[in-house]
């Protein structure tokens, strides 16, 4: 709905006034011209206590938060609310 678009967006916005990054995304896309999509966003250079970490968008919308270490991913993980999802990787991951 044109009410869930305009929140998600909304979250977005509030993120970068935040000190967020877009890395892409977060528009409109150009086509299709009807119906409420937005473009897939990667959102970077979060803290925890952004309201872009606390919220649960129910979009296209990847926020990460950067952690220094195992001991503060579980710490950074603590400080979000239970239900909004999370997951963290390492860069020793080999894919």
């Amino acid at each position: 709905t044109k009410a869930h678009s305009d929140r998600v967006l909304e979250l977005i916005r509030k993120g970068v006034a935040e000190g967020a990054t877009i890395a892409t995304g977060g528009r409109i896309p150009a086509s299709p011209a009807t119906g409420w999509y937005l473009e897939p966003t990667l959102l970077t250079n979060v803290r925890s206590d952004m309201t872009v970490a606390q919220e649960e968008f129910f979009g296209p919308v990847v926020v990460l938060i950067a952690h220094d270490g195992e001991d503060d991913a579980v710490r950074t993980s603590g400080r979000r609310p239970a239900q909004v999802p999370s997951t963290s990787e390492g860069s020793s991951v080999p894919w």
